[in-house]
């Protein structure tokens, strides 16, 4: 069997209305939510799923062979419905001979 990887990377918005209910601040603008949050990266649990981007790969004897990649959104389904439906990945196949894959990835403190 050939070695493989799955990456995954989580593109995230800050959840005003749960940060709003879990602080007292029910029926706020969203300005003021966002003020009351601050410069500061909200814990995760005060986070939206947008984007689920994966990418399927495996070792051909001198480079990455990338199977599958995909990104399912938003725009496409609900945040429940991307963590739902990991049976459906919704991943397309590669590009014949991909040259270069760069996958980023940003982490705040």
């Amino acid at each position: 069997m050939k070695p493989s990887i799955i990456v995954w990377d989580l593109e995230t918005v800050p959840d005003l209305g749960g940060f709003a209910a879990a602080n007292d601040l029910v029926g706020k603008s969203d300005v003021e939510v966002r003020e009351a949050i601050g410069d500061k990266f909200p814990k995760h649990i005060y986070h939206s799923i947008v984007c689920i981007g994966a990418l399927i790969a495996h070792w051909e004897p001198d480079h990455w062979a990338v199977d599958a990649v995909g990104a399912p959104h938003v725009g496409e389904r609900t945040d429940r419905g991307l963590t739902a439906a990991p049976e459906n990945p919704n991943l397309s196949p590669a590009p014949a001979s991909p040259t270069r894959v760069f996958i980023s990835m940003m982490v705040k403190p």
